[in-house]
């Protein structure tokens, strides 16, 4: 799959419009020069004409035409235009000597307007006419005799376009070569410009290429000059930079940690073995060695499947199965089998639930794991002394859960209790190994609502107790859930 250059883009863009540009502007210039050659020219044409107009006499003796003497005296007073006129009264005509006797193309309106049109001669040339329908001025203005509208004339001027052609034609080519060094030029120019606002981006790729696997998460130097646009991509470039940080850390974290955590059984049950070996004993003790090899080893086993566990829900992409179900007799049982399991610190409950048995549309196993892990949180760090406090509640969307129990020694503090969500954090290390507890237990009820698209949040009171808050909303049917 071939990527697309964003330079060519850039570059085919902005030429195309630059060019477009250029063309509607040269295409304008032209047409403007155009008319402007044409007024000229048509201004020559009228000034000739009306030099005829004024040189043709009525007379007693008939109509007398000075300007075509003026020509036979001299050819080159009317320079290159061709001149006829015709009588309309007696159909007689006079022309210029260079016509040869050949008749022009005549077009007339009223008296004295003008009419420009184009003409073809006889020859094949093109040029351009004038024609106008004109009354001779009499000699004698007091000779009542002479009455000038008898004797209507037509005059019409012509003269090659030649030139006019030339000059365009000139016009054209320089627009056309000019123009496109101008296109080559510009090109040029928009090449470097567009080079010099990514080179930011070559640098930025330049920099991530040289970078070891060790420096993946260091921020990018935003410089003084930087664009405004790719300042705010350098930023959340940033801030993905130091979320991948993070989470490698946290990864690194994890397995250390894990590392940590599985070493501890491992050494023990190593010892265990070496005490049985290390000299003869009764059958006895050696029962009594294999049982606790055994209980590390079961220990181990939890430890595995608890993580088991934790990599499923955490790469899970949504609720394996959504059924309706009664939320809190799924809390009486669940706090039935924590009382089995948990009976030499068995603690008081003070149960709230809801008497409108709300039911809830979810997972019913996660929602189970969460509120086991929580109660045996509970039951494991709450103070035999003080009993555990229960509520439910049903919400819009869902139901409402409610733990809290008394702390056993120094309350923890807000940073402690955002920990809490962490894998393999305890406050209690000791007696936490001592319990079956590796620290996963939160971290695994956090990545379950996330799957659920639920809410978790842990607070604490003014005295010693500790309360956790979890929303479990109704399914959405994401997964296709099912009544």
């Amino acid at each position: 799959m071939r990527h697309p250059s964003i330079r060519k883009r850039l570059l085919i863009a902005c030429a195309s419009v630059s060019t477009s540009l250029l063309i509607l502007v040269s295409i304008w210039l032209y047409s403007k020069v155009e008319k402007s050659l044409e007024h000229h020219f048509d201004g020559q044409l009228t000034e000739k004409v009306t030099l005829v107009m004024a040189e043709i006499e009525l007379r007693k003796s008939g109509v007398h035409h000075k300007w075509h003497e003026a020509i036979l005296r001299d050819e080159h007073r009317m320079g290159s235009a061709l001149v006829q006129v015709w009588d309309q009264a007696t159909g007689e005509t006079v022309r210029s000597p260079r016509l040869d006797g050949r008749d022009l193309e005549r077009h007339y309106r009223g008296p004295g307007e003008l009419v420009f049109y184009h003409t073809v001669f006889s020859d094949g040339t093109e040029g351009r006419s004038v024609g106008v329908l004109c009354y001779p001025a009499p000699e004698d203005a007091g000779d009542s005799n002479s009455d000038p509208s008898k004797h209507p004339q037509i005059v019409v001027c012509s003269e090659s376009d030649n030139d006019f052609h030339d000059i365009l034609n000139r016009t054209q080519r320089a627009f056309f070569l000019e123009g496109g060094a101008l296109v080559i030029l510009l090109g040029v120019v928009i090449w470097w410009v567009i080079g010099r606002l990514l080179r930011p981006l070559e640098v930025m790729s330049m920099e991530l290429g040289k970078r070891q696997a060790d420096e993946i998460g260091h921020p990018l130097e935003i410089h003084e000059r930087i664009p405004s646009e790719l300042k705010g991509m350098t930023e959340t470039f940033n801030d993905l930079l130091q979320r991948v940080e993070q989470a490698r850390t946290k990864d690194r974290n994890f397995f250390l940690n894990f590392a940590h955590e599985v070493r501890t059984p491992v050494a023990g049950f190593n010892a265990v073995l070496e005490q049985a070996v290390k000299r003869r004993r009764e059958p006895q003790e050696y029962e009594q060695r294999i049982r606790d090899a055994l209980g590390i080893g079961e220990n181990l086993g939890r430890l595995i499947q608890r993580l088991l566990d934790f990599g499923r829900i955490t790469h899970s992409q949504g609720l394996a199965r959504a059924l309706a179900f009664d939320f809190n007799k799924l809390v009486q049982e669940s706090w039935e089998l924590v009382s089995k399991k948990k009976n030499a610190r068995l603690l008081e409950i003070q149960s709230s639930l809801s008497p409108e048995n709300p039911l809830l549309r979810s997972d019913r196993d996660l929602v189970q794991i969460v509120l086991l892990n929580l109660m045996e949180n509970a039951v494991s760090y709450g103070d035999p002394d003080s009993p555990v406090s229960i509520v439910s509640s049903p919400e819009k969307g869902g139901v409402r859960f409610a733990i809290r129990n008394v702390v056993i020694g120094e309350m923890p503090s807000k940073a402690e209790t955002r920990q809490f969500f962490e894998p393999f954090y305890r406050r209690d290390k000791a007696r936490s190994r001592e319990d079956g507890h590796a620290g996963l237990g939160l971290s695994f009820c956090r990545e379950i609502m996330q799957v659920l698209e639920g809410d978790m949040q842990v607070s604490r009171s003014e005295g010693s107790e500790i309360e956790f808050r979890v929303f479990f909303p109704n399914s959405t049917g994401k997964a296709g859930a099912q009544v």
